[in-house]
């Protein structure tokens, strides 16, 4: 079977109230590499699909960056930044 690379980010503000209508950038490494840009729902979720690849795989996805009208990203206050397939 083909197989695709998958994130799901979640952006939410400093009162952790989820935020709707950012840019989310997430870079792909591994045995599949890719750069994807994907947009926040109400919920505050982006899904990324990243590059598919036949037979399973592993690779470490990346937030890369996070950006939208008014809003300044900082990636030290990340819960998580990058996270390996399982």
């Amino acid at each position: 079977p083909i197989w695709r690379a998958r994130a799901t980010v979640t952006v939410l503000d400093d009162a952790d109230r989820p935020v709707e209508g950012l840019a989310v950038e997430v870079a792909f490494s591994g045995e599949v590499a890719g750069v994807v840009t994907g947009f926040t729902d109400a919920s505050g979720v982006a899904v990324l699909d990243g590059p598919k690849r036949k037979g399973t795989f592993s690779f470490t996805a990346c937030v890369t960056s996070v950006s939208g009208s008014g809003w300044d990203y900082d990636s030290a206050a990340n819960t998580v930044t990058c996270a390996a397939s399982q």
